[in-house]
């Protein structure tokens, strides 16, 4: 039997709807709205091209908001972030709008000082059903551009379908009852299950309770499992699920909708990890081959697309940037020189152990070498082999190829970025 969805499903924004004197946290049931990240990691650094959103309603001529809603969401152009439309409805009704002057979009830097939007436009996907949970994407669109923050991408066309792992971030509660967002900014790694209805769930060897049906078309459907890394929670709602690519680079393929616990299919109060492939998250694809690209494209000209290249390497924060010649496979004399962000020469006759600081360098900043007069985005000439990202700070491994055997390692080189505060 197919039930309606926003029964067994929790949403996870967060709502305090305020009733004379009395608060009270509306945890609405859809899967699960999402919340924060219970459990996970914290961000480090931050991405602080994830904002946290906030709507608040207030009723005429009182100066106490009767009705705030908690939401995240990403920044995909320097005037517009996405986000999940249940987010931008009083009570997440459909056909109940917030005014965009009710929004308010705060990003947080990582050296912790925010810059606060207002929101003058909302558009919502008309795709999206409240019923069934299909098509909850909105944009909301800054009332000035936002010129010191990188954009984040969104996935390529071709990339969804080898989604084995994800990312999800979030600024919501950090347990399943909490009533205080997250100070800090957190994340879940998520297995990918590419599948879009619970019976094929089921046939994976997942137990699912009989009175749990949910489908969703396959072009919508970006659904995770846990796999004892966190999951999403209150106030997470409209906050970016994404691939992180060998680059470094982080990719969204998904705006997160909320989750459902499929051994209940009822309950609230659950913890991800407890739950492991039972728990079900739920987030609306919006990759280039997804159903909402054309929405989005439609509101919005700037988009930014994850390189496709293997060869690309984009910060994903501001540091201090070095370079370091690891090895010399080659026989031939090897010529290396950075052409972006900065134009330096590294060593006109590499044999390894050369280096060079190219100093702080902005997120979102390639770094582009050029050797022997050939472009590093050039695939067939250079590839990233490896990246070991540890807290606040990032390494590239890149090798560069000048003959036909394809080994990448005529030259290696080592890019590294120290996050400094």
């Amino acid at each position: 039997m197919q039930i309606n969805v926003s029964s067994i499903v929790k949403f996870s924004r967060m709502s305090i709807v305020l009733i004379a004197s009395i608060v009270t946290i509306s945890l609405f049931a859809y899967a699960h709205p999402a919340q924060a990240i219970i459990g996970g990691s914290q961000a480090q650094p931050t991405q602080p091209a994830i904002a946290k959103i906030v709507f608040r309603k207030y009723l005429p001529f009182k100066q106490v908001p009767h009705d705030t809603l908690y939401c995240s969401g990403a920044l995909i152009d320097s005037q517009f972030v996405l986000t999940a439309q249940h987010c931008t409805n009083i009570g997440e009704k459909q056909g109940k709008p917030y005014k965009p002057q009710d929004g308010t979009v705060i990003f947080t830097r990582s050296d912790g000082s925010q810059e606060t939007r207002s929101v003058t436009a909302i558009p919502r996907s008309p795709g999206y059903n409240e019923d069934t949970g299909v098509g909850d994407v909105a944009l909301l669109k800054l009332s000035k551009k936002v010129t010191d923050i990188t954009p984040l991408p969104l996935l390529s066309a071709g990339q969804f379908g080898g989604l084995t792992q994800v990312e999800r971030f979030g600024w919501g509660t950090t347990t399943p009852t909490g009533k205080t967002l997250s100070d800090v900014l957190k994340y879940s790694t998520e297995g990918v299950w590419q599948l879009d209805n619970t019976s094929d769930i089921r046939n994976q060897g997942v137990q699912v309770n009989a009175n749990c049906s949910i489908g969703w078309p396959q072009q919508y459907a970006l659904w995770t499992y846990d796999i004892q890394q966190g999951g999403d929670a209150e106030g997470d709602s409209g906050g970016p699920v994404m691939d992180k690519l060998p680059s470094g680079q982080f990719a969204i393929a998904g705006v997160t909708s909320g989750d459902a616990d499929l051994a209940d299919c009822g309950g609230k109060n659950y913890i991800p990890d407890n739950l492991g492939k039972q728990w079900l998250g739920l987030a609306t694809r919006v990759d280039q081959d997804s159903a909402e690209w054309a929405f989005i494209t439609s509101n919005v000209t700037d988009i930014i697309l994850s390189s496709t290249a293997g060869s690309d390497i984009v910060l994903p924060f501001a540091g201090d940037v070095s370079v370091h010649v690891d090895s010399k496979g080659a026989a031939l004399s090897q010529d290396l020189s950075i052409t972006s962000p900065v134009a330096e020469q590294i060593c006109s006759d590499c044999q390894g152990g050369e280096s060079a600081d190219l100093g702080m360098q902005d997120n979102g900043s390639q770094i582009v070498f050029s050797e022997d007069g050939v472009s590093s985005l050039d695939p067939a000439r250079a590839k990233v082999l490896n990246v070991v990202s540890n807290g606040d700070s990032t390494s590239w491994t890149m090798g560069f190829e000048d003959g036909p055997d394809a080994d990448y390692n005529d030259l290696v080189v080592t890019v590294h970025l120290q996050l400094t505060f």
